[in-house]
């Protein structure tokens, strides 16, 4: 069985004591660059440190618990029975989110209007050919909250996406630059529109390569996003499972009778907004 290395972010004592003991504490207190959140702490980790070819990682931020409900001998027992025929672990948060919408961007302009267009801007400037109105995401290629748990091989997809979005975002001299080091709306607050982008990063990279992936979720259970959806009735999270359902069959054979039939039922189902 592969080694597995979980490794949870803390930022100061209070994050600290949130940690769960079952992954590997990763000091982040010197907090060198806030504004980039996780993608920073992981960016360095995989400059920093050699990856075993057969082992598992992973970098998680100090609310998984309260994110994922899981802990960490929950989540490596889950993991256990999938690790000889995956290369890729997706622990779903925000699940009826991911169902619903069509891919993470599109789930972005939910909570920051202009992030579409400027992700797309963003392939484009990095001179990746992949068109967001068609990316389909489901729960077997797409995670938030960089909750991933993968092989070296992912890791070291990531890092190239990761270092060519970096070096956009801090060179960038005009209105894309601009905007990408500026802020949108999250909640009540504003916070850096780049952290944003780049935890929907993971949506290009499962897109671009073939990975054998394992969701980790809890499909019969999840939480209906209130924030989001409007109450619709008895059949509202059988809507979002088959929703996700469809989306995961167009994602295995690309047929678009999958596709035009998940549009079609997310019809039943109304944002707040």
């Amino acid at each position: 069985m592969s080694a597995i290395h979980i490794h949870q972010i803390y930022y100061n004592e209070q994050t600290r004591a949130q940690l769960d003991p079952g992954f590997i504490p990763l000091d982040n207190t010197d907090n060198l660059r806030p504004e980039w959140y996780e993608f920073w702490v992981i960016k360095q980790f995989l400059e920093q440190n050699d990856l075993a070819d057969d082992a598992f990682y992973g970098f998680f931020s100090p609310k998984f618990g309260a994110k994922a409900g899981l802990t960490a001998a929950q989540l490596q027992a889950l993991m256990a029975p999938h690790q000889a025929n995956t290369d890729v672990f997706l622990v779903a948060t925000a699940w009826s989110q991911l169902a619903y919408f069509q891919n993470p961007f599109e789930q972005g302009e939910f909570w920051h209007p202009g992030i579409f267009d400027l992700s797309q801007q963003v392939l484009e400037a990095l001179g990746l050919n992949i068109q967001l109105n068609e990316l389909v995401t489901c729960s077997h290629n797409f995670a938030f909250c960089n909750y991933i748990v993968a092989r070296k091989s992912y890791w070291l997809a990531w890092k190239q996406l990761a270092d060519a979005f970096f070096e956009l975002v801090e060179t960038r001299q005009d209105t894309l630059g601009d905007i990408l080091r500026g802020e949108t709306s999250y909640v009540k607050r504003l916070a850096p529109m780049r952290a944003f982008v780049q935890e929907r990063l993971p949506a290009i990279i499962l897109q671009q390569q073939s990975y054998r992936t394992c969701a980790i979720e809890d499909a019969a259970h999840f939480a209906i996003a209130r924030n989001v959806f409007q109450p619709s009735g008895t059949y509202e999270r059988a809507t979002l499972q088959m929703c996700n359902l469809l989306k995961h069959r167009y994602y295995l054979d690309g047929n678009l009778e999958h596709l035009r039939s998940y549009h079609h039922i997310r019809q039943n189902l109304q944002l707040i907004r």
